[in-house]
């Protein structure tokens, strides 16, 4: 199994990405650090990845696949108090070869 996972700055919550059920788009959820509360962040209907914290913990980034897996990744980020979600990166446009479309894979915060 596929596992992505990243823990919250204060060490006390924990984000992943749901492989479990195909069905569920692979969404992200929060969980305490000791595994209870599991709670479902994100609802949009395609594939999610790479779930990273913000710096104070209040939000999630992920890269997020609203063409599927193939057009590229673009990145999100949700509100984990009010559970919305907003596009960071511009749209891409479909290009005739994928190949042409570079991919945002790997989020990260910066203060």
């Amino acid at each position: 199994d596929r596992i992505e996972e990243c823990w919250s700055p204060d060490g006390m919550k924990i984000a992943f990405v749901s492989y479990k059920d195909m069905k569920d788009s692979q969404n992200i959820y929060v969980a305490n650090y000791d595994g209870t509360r599991i709670e479902r962040v994100t609802y949009t209907p395609y594939a999610k990845r790479q779930p990273v914290f913000s710096p104070n913990g209040k939000q999630v980034c992920y890269v997020g696949y609203p063409r599927g897996i193939g057009a590229g990744g673009e990145l999100f980020v949700v509100d984990l108090e009010t559970k919305k979600e907003y596009r960071v990166t511009k749209p891409k446009r479909l290009k005739q070869h994928h190949g042409d479309l570079s991919d945002d894979m790997n989020p990260d915060w910066h203060e």
